[in-house]
């Protein structure tokens, strides 16, 4: 039996001293967690003592921003990423937790096949109080397993994804390979939510994630009155509409991905573009939420071939049509 990998759980913490003990508690106690990250992102409310304290176990690591600055999740994971040292990496919120065994089917898959590149499971949902409980289950179809509800070959997980009918990744229930993060890049610190989602369909375009438990949860997430998924639902679900668009520039960027993959994000914009009844209106949407959009050179040739009808069909020349000038063709890095 293949020698078992062990795992970098990266936790990053705002302003979240009541939670985090419990969080990093439960990666501590998977004997497949080589250690945990915690990153500070600028609290004001004693998280930086919590986890100070918490370093007494030789396995968590402790880091901050320069001068204890707040730069976001994206930058904090970001930051994790980058000092960690396992060779698989997972995710792990201040407010949520890892159920015991969280790892006990993903390493083993990851051991057993050196060309998968993560395993995707299921998240449990826990509630603070009631009223939040007929809440989340009023708007989210009565679910409490937050992944996928079937699996999906890895070559279909990306449309799947984007089409939004089977499910989606949870940040607490993923394990991947370091290398597939040096593939996609970092998190997306230009977003202000969903930067999660966007690396979720970054790693369905370029590596091969396979499903592991997604009838049992391997973690918890946590709804409580201070989640953002609340405080700004309207938000998440102007970004989740532009998910496709969010990874677009990033998937024309690399030509060297599979044209196939690249066909797929043409004909999901094309359709998603084609039921907006003001495209324009669409458009300055994604200039007011994410106006670097805007900048890049593959966005607007996008939007004019969108306006013009004239996006490409399947076909072997379809990467080449809208691979950016001078881009090579073997560059998948970020």
């Amino acid at each position: 039996m293949p020698e078992s990998p062990e795992v970098s759980v990266i936790v990053p913490v705002r302003d979240g001293a009541d939670h985090l003990r419990r969080a990093v508690c439960s990666a501590l106690a998977s004997v497949h967690v080589g250690e945990v990250i915690v990153v500070d992102d600028g609290s004001t409310d004693g998280s930086w003592r919590e986890a100070q304290s918490l370093c007494l176990d030789q396995r968590v690591k402790l880091h901050c921003h320069p001068g204890h600055r707040a730069l976001g999740v994206s930058a904090s994971r970001n930051l994790g990423i980058t000092v960690s040292q396992c060779e698989l990496v997972a995710f792990l919120d201040a407010d949520d937790y890892y159920l015991p065994g969280r790892f006990e089917h993903a390493v083993p898959i990851l051991a057993a096949d050196s060309t998968i590149d993560g395993v995707h499971e299921a998240a449990g949902t826990w509630w603070a109080t009631p009223a939040l409980e007929s809440w989340w289950l009023r708007h989210y179809n009565a679910r409490v397993l937050n992944g996928l509800h079937r699996s999906v070959a890895p070559e279909d997980l990306f449309r799947s994804i984007v089409e939004g009918n089977n499910g989606w990744l949870h940040t607490s229930a993923i394990t991947v390979r370091r290398r597939l993060l040096e593939r996609t890049g970092p998190f997306d610190p230009e977003l202000s939510m969903c930067q999660d989602s966007a690396m979720w369909l970054k790693m369905a375009a370029c590596g091969k994630l396979v499903a592991g438990r997604l009838d049992e949860a391997v973690s918890v997430y946590v709804v409580h009155g201070d989640n953002r998924v609340l405080r700004q639902r309207a938000l998440k679900q102007h970004f989740e509409d532009l998910k496709d668009e969010i990874v677009w520039r990033w998937l024309l960027a690399r030509p060297g991905l599979h044209s196939a993959k690249v066909v797929q994000g043409c004909q999901l914009v094309r359709r998603r573009h084609a039921r907006a009844a003001d495209a324009d209106s669409a458009w300055r949407s994604v200039a007011t939420e994410y106006p670097a959009m805007l900048d890049d050179a593959s966005f607007s040739r996008l939007k004019v071939a969108l306006a013009e009808g004239t996006l490409p069909t399947p076909g072997a020349a379809c990467a080449e049509s809208l691979n950016p000038p001078g881009a090579s063709k073997h560059n998948v890095g970020a």
